[in-house]
């Protein structure tokens, strides 16, 4: 018994100048819901046969035996929502009490792997149609399997050296919160070179880069500051906790690099 499930499938995928092309014929009085009502009543008949039964094409060996399966193939259209397996055994080899049917994309994966070993060892006979789609599904669930994550410990170690040696946690306690004014855009980014902290900001097309440097290690200020550049082509520093200073800072970088431009064309002009 063929699976009447295709016959949904040919009604939404399959248009009768498919089957016209393919055959190389010319239907006659085709209409749809005569036609599919009338494959509903009988499933088991190909699509060609129920065509030709319906009067609808002409009568040919070819349109008559032509698998509706190979047709569908042939379209590029899945078929593995059609291939049924009939389940007798539980995956231990024990017999069921009654057989269970399934597609073959309801199988778990287990089951599909068991059925292929058998079919490999030549014990399990299959047509080409389902060990293509038995492989298709393997590959398909083994691309969704989430890999462990892979640890390095050597960084995880190094990470681990750099916290301590750096006081993040103390330091993330001692970092005052800042607020920035609504026409500014501020990007973190990696504390890199010895800084805590790093942030540029921009305003329109003018940035200022800013670092947080508890250690004296980008420069001598003698306790923890903030560092802005550019400020009328040099640096401009101010205690960490000077949280105005720091914004005024900025502005003073932002609205230098404004007035640099502007002398420069007023040069060019």
């Amino acid at each position: 018994m063929r699976n009447p499930d295709r016959i949904d499938i040919f009604r939404s995928e399959v248009s009768i100048k498919d089957l016209e092309k393919r055959w190389n014929v010319t239907a006659t009085d085709y209409c749809p819901l005569k036609f599919y009502t009338y494959w509903e009543k009988y499933p088991d008949q190909r699509v060609g046969q129920a065509l030709i039964n319906c009067g609808m094409v002409e009568g040919s060996f070819t349109t008559w035996s032509d698998e509706d399966v190979n047709i569908l193939k042939d379209l590029g259209i899945n078929i593995k929502p059609l291939l049924q397996w009939t389940s007798y055994y539980d995956k231990d080899k024990n017999l069921l009490d009654k057989p269970i049917k399934r597609t073959v994309e309801e199988l778990d994966t287990d089951h599909i792997e068991a059925i292929m070993s058998d079919y490999e060892k030549k014990i399990q006979p299959l047509t080409e149609d389902y060990v293509n789609a038995f492989k298709e599904i393997l590959e398909e669930r083994k691309a969704l399997t989430i890999k462990p994550v892979e640890h390095d410990v050597c960084k995880h170690l190094k990470v681990c050296e750099y916290d301590s040696l750096m006081k993040t946690r103390e330091r993330a306690v001692e970092i005052p919160f800042l607020s920035f004014p609504n026409d500014w855009e501020v990007k973190i980014i990696p504390p890199f070179g010895g800084a805590a902290i790093r942030f540029i900001v921009k305003k329109r097309d003018y940035k200022a880069s800013i670092y947080l440097d508890f250690d004296d290690m980008l420069g001598c200020h003698g306790s923890p500051y903030w560092e802005v550049y550019p400020v009328d082509g040099d640096t401009e520093r101010v205690d960490k906790d000077n949280v105005e200073g720091l914004m005024q800072a900025i502005r003073n970088s932002l609205a230098s690099q404004e007035k640099a431009e502007v002398k420069q064309e007023l040069i060019a002009a």
